[in-house]
């Protein structure tokens, strides 16, 4: 498992601290607000935004869309 060092977003006026790692051909992104894990991310073989965990429910999937777009335009600017 290939940890990169942590990076941060903001999305909606709200910070986001990242942690990303790979695993095999997929990359997972934790969002953490405040020290506070909300869920962990990655993108589905149909190109769209999901969260990992199956018990974690987001407040929106809008959110979901937004925080996983943030990520394409932080990896595009890195």
């Amino acid at each position: 498992m290939e940890q990169a060092k942590p990076f941060t977003i903001k999305v909606n006026n709200i910070s986001y601290t990242i942690h990303s790692y790979c695993e095999f051909d997929c990359t997972f992104y934790e969002i953490f607000t405040n020290c506070e894990k909300l869920f962990t991310l990655k993108k589905a073989s149909d190109g769209n935004w999901v969260t990992n965990e199956q018990d974690i429910i987001p407040i929106s999937e809008e959110l979901v869309e937004d925080i996983g777009e943030a990520l394409e335009q932080y990896q595009y600017q890195s």
